[in-house]
């Protein structure tokens, strides 16, 4: 699983490490999820290359 972790404190990264640590093949996406992707496009294009990548990523 892919984990994006939040800048906020509803979503805070340490949550979100916490949970790519946990779950078996969890994995924490470099690009924080925050305030300044302002709508569907920032946002996709922020974690494009993350989500791109993960399948292609062979560790588990």
């Amino acid at each position: 699983m892919l984990v994006l972790p939040g800048t906020d404190p509803r979503h805070p990264t340490a949550l979100a490490e916490e949970v790519a640590r946990t779950l078996p093949g969890g994995r924490l996406a470099t690009v924080p999820i925050g305030g300044e992707l302002l709508t569907a496009d920032d946002l996709a294009r922020a974690v494009a290359p993350a989500v791109r990548a993960f399948p292609a990523d062979d560790r588990t």
